[in-house]
């Protein structure tokens, strides 16, 4: 994937994809807008990778339960042109200040 850099002898071993687990030994970890780099140790030997958002295709927290799945895609994200909703004005009722605000009373009647 472009944007993509990890050491030869991990791309040799991994050329299409790779897990990479961030749990207790890792460094630098710097998140950017676009991607992250961050170092770990591969068979005692430290390494840099830097990783662009766009190559991440699976996310999962086991601790939690927790997995995302996502497309790889090289391209830029093109949006696709549509016209404007019709229905993104909240109606509010006459009356109403628009406010969503709702109070809720917990205590026990006696």
């Amino acid at each position: 994937m472009p944007g993509v850099s990890i050491p030869k002898h991990l791309s040799e071993r991994f050329p299409d994809e790779m897990t990479i687990v961030l749990q207790h030994r890792f460094w630098d970890l710097k998140v950017e807008k676009d991607g992250f780099t961050v170092g770990l140790s591969f068979g005692g030997v430290p390494s840099t990778l830097q990783v662009p958002f766009a190559a991440v295709t699976d996310f999962v927290d086991p601790c939690v339960d927790f997995s995302l799945k996502f497309q790889a895609n090289g391209a830029e994200d093109l949006h696709e042109e549509h016209e404007e909703a019709e229905n993104d004005t909240p109606q509010v009722e006459p009356g109403e200040d628009g406010s969503n605000v709702v109070n809720v009373d917990f205590t026990r009647k006696k």
